[in-house]
């Protein structure tokens, strides 16, 4: 994995066009939602990010992202002078990497068709009943100790939830990692591409030239949002 362009200059002398094909709809939340999840009409610096960055390969861990500004900052600082180097964390805590090299100058998109749909997302609780009862799996070895542990008084076709807690807690390894539940979520659906003109440092540019050769079937927004992605300079 080539990172190296994150420790040069951060001169943006590219000028770049990114063609966004929507293969499905769309949907690209930015605030931090209550019960609905609305999306934004363009998509965001950080969510620009996340699909720049998935084109590179660079799933990378949060504590490893930190780390790695951590010694950007550092190179920074000696090598070009800059003392106000600042890494940028979105709302739902992604950290990336690109941040600061490259800039969205332009953005054009086609008026979109604009619908609600219910999205299942994944949570985990290991303290509370909300996650086994939040999933309709466990291994097979619980089946038979769950058929036996105690009802409710006034439903007794269902398990005592304070013994099913118990049954979770003390067998977390035996249940799915997340639980899930449903939420409101707007989509968007575009009749044409969506056109984001960038200024970006070379080396990332370069970088993502290499990439898009090899892949550029991409997701934007959320994993099932799927989008086909050019790049090119102008």
């Amino acid at each position: 994995m080539n990172i190296s362009p994150i420790f040069e200059m951060p001169f943006l002398t590219e000028k770049v066009r990114l063609t966004i094909l929507p293969l499905v709809p769309l949907s690209m939340v930015s605030e931090m939602p209550g019960s609905y999840y609305r999306s934004d009409v363009k998509p965001s610096k950080f969510h620009l990010c996340g699909l720049l960055e998935n084109l590179l390969g660079w799933h990378i861990s949060n504590e490893d992202r930190i780390a790695i500004l951590k010694e950007v900052g550092k190179n920074y600082k000696k090598n070009y002078k800059i003392t106000d180097f600042k890494s940028a964390i979105s709302n739902s805590g992604y950290i990336p990497l690109i941040y600061n090299l490259f800039e969205v100058k332009l953005s054009m998109t086609s008026t979109p068709i604009h619908y609600d749909d219910i999205w299942k997302k994944a949570y985990r609780r290991v303290d509370a009943i909300v996650h086994p009862n939040g999933t309709p799996n466990i291994d097979h070895d619980l089946i038979i100790v769950k058929r036996s542990i105690k009802r409710k008084e006034d439903k007794p076709q269902q398990v005592d939830d304070k013994e099913m807690e118990k049954l979770f807690k003390s067998n977390l390894g035996k249940f799915p990692y997340y639980y899930s539940t449903v939420s409101k979520r707007e989509y968007l659906k575009f009749d044409s591409t969506i056109q984001i003109a960038l200024d970006m440092q070379k080396g990332i540019y370069d970088l993502l030239e290499q990439s898009i050769e090899v892949n550029n079937l991409m997701y934007l927004g959320t994993s099932d949002g799927w989008i086909d992605v050019k790049i090119e300079t102008l």
